[in-house]
């Protein structure tokens, strides 16, 4: 019964242990994603700069 018990204490534990682990990688994927969303309209400002440009040299 002890043994049982015991194991139950360690797999609560790891189960304990898994969950904050998983909360954090889900911030830390959060802060990714909002990066990553940032990146992608830099580099959509970018493209439009570079058009906008290519536009006006095609005009001279």
């Amino acid at each position: 019964m002890r043994m049982y018990e015991n194991n139950l204490a360690a797999y609560f534990h790891e189960e304990e242990t898994s969950d904050a682990k998983a909360l954090e990688l889900r911030g830390e994927l959060a802060k990714l994603r909002e990066r990553k969303k940032k990146i992608q309209l830099s580099i959509k400002d970018d493209i439009a700069k570079l058009l906008e440009k290519r536009k006006i040299l095609l005009e001279l």
